[in-house]
């Protein structure tokens, strides 16, 4: 069995030390990352109101822009790097390596910013939530070629318990 979770708008801030990009599962869907992260980037830099108004950010979380900027960033797996109530209900920082290492096969996430992940990839903190349009376009829309043979990849011929909201 795979189960496949939604991401949380809330996330813990900090993680290790990182060079570079994070290297994530389902590399099928690295060009599509770059992108996003990329555009991102230049999207908070380049018009920071927009993006906190898209991104719907008010005046005290405006800080929260500064997140999005992913090369060199803390990284943490995703597991604890998501702290909604979904997450904080799973105990992961009661968890057992082995339980961890069950979790980094069976439990994945599906992202707006990085599609599917494994509950252990590294990730940075960022604000980026799927209902969010980039250059225009939604992120449903951005998504929609690369994630089904990332969906089929992860359930490796196992049935998927699809914990995802329907919005």
């Amino acid at each position: 069995m795979r189960i496949l979770l939604p991401p949380s708008e809330t996330k813990l801030k900090g993680g290790r030390p990182n060079a570079g990009l994070p290297t994530l599962k389902f590399s099928s869907q690295d060009p599509g990352r770059s992108d996003l992260m990329a555009a991102l980037e230049s999207w908070c830099r380049d018009s920071p109101e927009a993006a906190a108004k898209a991104l719907k950010l008010g005046p005290k979380s405006i800080d929260e822009l500064a997140n999005n900027v992913f090369r060199d960033a803390e990284l943490m797996p995703a597991i604890d790097r998501y702290t909604g109530v979904l997450y904080s209900a799973t105990g992961v920082a009661d968890w057992t390596p082995n339980q961890r290492d069950w979790a980094a096969a069976h439990v994945f996430i599906h992202s707006a910013l990085f599609g599917i992940i494994s509950s252990a990839d590294p990730i940075p903190a960022y604000r980026l939530s799927y209902d969010t349009r980039l250059s225009g376009l939604p992120l449903k829309d951005f998504w929609l070629d690369s994630l089904g043979s990332a969906i089929t990849e992860m359930a490796a011929g196992d049935w998927v318990l699809d914990a995802r909201s329907g919005g």
